[in-house]
């Protein structure tokens, strides 16, 4: 699921100039998790948890 997320996200990823950081995270093999980060105005993070 994480491969599909990040090919639709690929426009919009600071490796290709967007200004959405993504970073794949692993606990458990074949299990991924994707952390994305957008610089937002202040330094207090929102959280979308599902």
């Amino acid at each position: 699921m994480v491969d599909f997320v990040l090919e639709a996200l690929k426009p919009n990823l600071k490796a290709n100039g967007g200004m959405v950081e993504a970073k794949r995270v692993c606990y458990v093999e074949g299990r991924s998790n994707l952390v994305l980060k957008i610089q937002g105005k202040t330094d207090r993070p929102v959280s979308f948890v599902g």
